[in-house]
């Protein structure tokens, strides 16, 4: 258990300061693309998680980004959405036999068109959510929505693409 919440504490910390110091220095497409990979560390979390305590994770990871960015309250506001809809997220797309509730949602567990579907419909409404409040209008709403759309893709790719890098498959059985 107490090795299980360190990996979940050093995941955080991890994709935050990856994401502070790597990513958001990267200018993709004129500053047109951003995409923001450390909400990765809360759809890491096991599938029976309660919501609210994703929501206070997603509030302390989201936090966190905001003291390294001066983005006061963005990314918190950002990730504490992503914490209430995941679960809703989950449900959505549940297989018919149920998730186990210590299952983590992976690639390697769910299948590459699973976790696509789940990452996508919770990254879409996180650059969503950051890219309206960053303009705070809805004056420029066809190119905002275009932003955090291409946003969402390369974000979904680069968690992918993390999936790979980060866990060996699973051990086909006899």
């Amino acid at each position: 258990m107490i090795k299980t919440i360190g990996w979940h504490v050093f995941r955080f910390v991890f994709f935050v300061f990856l994401q502070a110091l790597v990513v958001n220095n990267i200018d993709v497409a004129d500053g047109w693309v951003l995409p923001f990979i450390y909400p990765f560390a809360l759809l890491m979390l096991p599938t029976g998680s309660a919501r609210w305590l994703t929501m206070v994770l997603g509030f302390v990871i989201g936090f966190m980004l905001d003291s390294f960015t001066h983005t006061w309250g963005m990314h918190t506001s950002a990730c504490v959405l992503v914490g209430f809809l995941q679960p809703l997220v989950l449900g959505l797309i549940a297989p018919r036999e149920g998730y186990d509730p210590v299952m983590r949602p992976t690639v390697q567990d769910m299948g590459l068109n699973w976790y696509i579907a789940y990452a996508f419909l919770l990254m879409l409404p996180f650059h969503l959510w950051l890219g309206f409040v960053e303009v705070f209008s809805l004056d420029q709403f066809l190119v905002t929505l275009g932003r955090a759309g291409a946003s969402a893709v390369a974000a979904v790719l680069l968690m992918v693409l993390g999936q790979y890098l980060m866990f060996t498959p699973k051990a086909a059985s006899l």
